[in-house]
């Protein structure tokens, strides 16, 4: 029988993928197993590859080692390919778990939701710190030498050191938040809050510049605000113990007080009070102690009681603490314990209204800050200073509804002065048209009617008995025709001629004090849909605007006759906040607040360079004193203003001025003083107007020179003197 032609097996790809393997882990060749026809086989390890050519033809047959070459070959091939698909996998998951740790790691520390108030916190720290430090070290200012200034920071030494302290601050209050739990990571929002107010104060300290303040306020309020919306809950801040709030309270009103009483004293001991107004309530504080009387003769140059001229029957509340301590600082710091302890009612005022932890605290210091209380404390000395207290703890009897508080309250308003019942009158209309529905209400409106009807009365008792025409028409005189009308031709003209009164409320000097009073306040006042609470606002458009524009002391935050109307305001503010919701509520507290901190650290503390000055020229200042202290209690003495200060507490003192000597007339043929006769001493400064012109007359008429203090004071007696 034939043989039958053996046909080869064509490469099978899946077998040689096996054996490429097989391979790559050994290199002993295992042959493949020919195919066999039946009862014939080929010789073992034989194996032959046939493949077809184009030409038919048969190719040589390969040999095992090029078959291991080929399979290494392959091997090699896939080991790479399976090498560079790992290294691109495991890149894309490194990435990812780099991307997690990122995330984790930006959400323990906040970031970048905090990463703007962080760095708020950190870099006014350091402003604030360079700004201290360059001044105190190398008296360089950051305004008025501020190329210095930038010269110094940005040396190589105070860079590199700034660098540092912000990586490290930084680095500090991302670890302090990442401490804390999620709702309660408030650290970097009340370091935000304190390092942009410790700027302002380190920039602001005693500048008493209006426009700087203002803008460094503009922009610290807007971080401040930032701080605050970032909270992650109000509730942190306002879960601060009531103890804890009092005591704060407390605290900032006790050293706002000491401040006020001590810069107002010193400005007294450097001579910056004048007979009107300290003077003149020196010695009328002398006859209240001595009698009850309230006799000056400096105010009006003869005999008179004080209260002919101001119905300030409150001052008698004051004798006993004049007798027990009659000396000129009683009053001055009386003046600034009376005006300052309006912040106890404002306080309780506050947390009835429901503010709670930081932002209690900080509309307290609303009031405590506020200069339109603390900078008409170092005007001398003024019945006005009574309304604070008088008037917020009235507002605190009608928020309480207590009645009885309320009538003590509005009765001791009366007592401060003629005027004073204007307060009363608003009030009382407040109280009727806000508590509807409440049959308390009624007692508003008989507190206006009441107090409204003795205003009338004083007023026009003064004007027949006293010198209220005089004081009326210095007031109101721009909205007279007759100034002997009183003030019935004052409220005539303003209601025949509404346009004339409208026309006076801004002015230059108005609008610069209306600025000056509602800036701190952020306009709160006028945020309100409820016209009545507008009664409140009244007192300020009559005293300050009104009066302001004829008579300029009154459009000044410097001045008393702000004391009353900035309570109605506060009280306003109060209020209007109960509309806003819990959260703005809230924050607009905080921001108040720290609106007051700014203002009272750029206008009023400059009043510390009465200390400084005192400190500087203490010999002389005591020499002066001494020497008027010589001066025999029963002698009739005329002084100039800021000597007759320091010499009132007599019985008879007269004030020294210009108006006394013909110095003023021109076409005088020889100089003289007028009537000499009335007098014992005569005091001046020897190197003034006054002191120049009055010497060689005195000294022509026989008077002489029996004491001094060289360029400081001088002391003529007259030669018909026997005391």
């Amino acid at each position: 029988m034939a043989k039958k032609k053996h046909t080869p097996r064509r490469p099978n790809p899946a077998a040689e993928q096996q054996e490429a393997e097989k391979l790559a882990g050994s290199v002993t060749v295992i042959p493949a197993e020919p195919e066999k026809d039946a009862g014939l086989s080929e010789p073992d390890n034989a194996e032959t590859t046939v493949s077809e050519t184009e030409d038919g033809q048969e190719p040589a047959a390969e040999t095992p080692a090029e078959n291991q070459d080929a399979a290494q070959e392959n091997a090699a091939s896939a080991e790479k390919s399976a090498e560079e698909e790992y290294n691109f996998q495991s890149l894309l998951r490194d990435l990812k778990k780099i991307r997690g740790k990122v995330q984790t790691a930006a959400e323990k520390y906040e970031l970048p939701n905090l990463l703007l108030t962080r760095f708020i916190a950190v870099y006014f720290i350091l402003s604030g710190f360079w700004i201290l430090y360059l001044k105190s070290k190398q008296s360089l200012r950051a305004i008025d030498g501020w190329r210095e200034f930038v010269g110094a920071v940005s040396g190589k030494g105070m860079l590199i050191c700034s660098l540092i302290f912000l990586v490290a601050s930084f680095f500090t209050f991302s670890c302090l938040s990442s401490m804390l739990p999620k709702k309660k990571r408030i650290v970097d929002q009340a370091a935000a809050i304190v390092s942009v107010l410790f700027f302002d104060i380190a920039l602001l300290w005693r500048v008493n510049n209006f426009f700087l303040t203002t803008a460094v306020a503009f922009v610290s309020l807007v971080f401040v605000y930032h701080a605050i919306v970032k909270l992650p809950d109000r509730k942190a801040f306002e879960r601060i113990p009531r103890v804890a709030c009092f005591a704060v309270v407390m605290t900032a009103g006790v050293l706002v007080t000491v401040f006020v009483a001590s810069g107002s004293v010193y400005k007294h001991k450097i001579f910056g009070t004048a007979c009107h107004d300290f003077g003149l309530f020196v010695q009328m504080f002398h006859s209240l102690a001595k009698n009850l009387t309230a006799v000056t003769t400096c105010e009006r140059d003869h005999a008179l009681s004080h209260f002919y001229i101001h119905s300030s029957f409150i001052y008698y509340l004051l004798v006993p603490v004049y007798k027990m301590f009659p000396k000129d600082e009683t009053l001055l710091i009386s003046q600034a314990v009376l005006a300052m302890s309006g912040f106890i009612p404002m306080y309780l005022i506050a947390k009835n209204h429901k503010f709670k932890g930081a932002s209690l605290i900080f509309i307290s210091f609303m009031y405590i800050f506020s200069i339109a209380v603390v900078s008409p404390c170092f005007y001398d000395f003024h019945e006005n200073a009574f309304l604070p207290p008088l008037l917020m703890w009235l507002f605190y009897a009608v928020d309480r509804k207590n009645m009885i508080l309320m009538w003590i309250m509005a009765f001791l308003v009366c007592m401060v002065k003629e005027d004073a019942p204007l307060y009363t009158v608003c009030i009382g209309l407040y109280m009727f048209f806000e508590m509807k529905g409440d049959k308390k209400r009624w007692h508003g409106l008989l507190m206006t009617v009441i107090t409204g009807a003795y205003m009338t009365f004083i007023t026009a008792w003064l004007t027949q008995n006293g010198d209220g025409a005089t004081m009326t028409s210095t007031r109101f005189g721009i909205l007279m025709i007759n100034y002997d009308a009183g003030l019935k031709d004052v409220v005539k003209n303003v209601i025949l001629d509404p346009g004339y009164f409208f026309s006076l409320l801004v002015h230059e000097e108005t609008l610069n004090f209306f600025l000056k009073l509602m800036l701190p306040l952020l306009f709160i006042p006028f945020m309100t849909k409820k016209i009545h609470r507008f009664w409140l606002m009244m007192p300020m458009l009559i005293m300050n605007l009104t009066i302001g524009a004829g008579y300029g002391y009154a459009a000044s935050v410097d001045f008393q006759y702000i004391f009353g109307p900035i309570c109605l305001l506060l009280y306003m503010v109060i209020v209007n906040l109960e509309d806003f919701d819990a959260e703005k509520k809230h924050d607009l507290a905080i921001v108040l607040g720290s609106a007051a901190i700014v203002f009272f650290v750029g206008l009023p503390l400059h009043h510390l360079d009465a200390k400084e000055n005192f400190e500087a020229s203490r010999d002389g200042f005591t020499a002066v004193e001494e020497c008027l202290d010589r001066l025999p209690e029963d002698a009739r003495i005329c002084a100039t203003p800021f000597l007759l200060a320091h010499c009132a507490d007599r019985e008879e003192v007269y004030l020294f001025d210009g108006l006394d000597t013909n110095m003023a007339d021109e076409s005088r043929t020889e100089d003289l003083i007028l009537e000499p006769e009335r007098y014992d001493y005569y005091v001046f400064g020897p190197d003034s107007d006054v002191g120049l012109f009055s010497a060689p007359v005195l000294e022509r008429m026989g008077w002489k020179y029996v004491d001094g203090v060289d360029h400081r004071i001088a002391v003529y007696q007259s030669p018909d003197y026997q005391g």
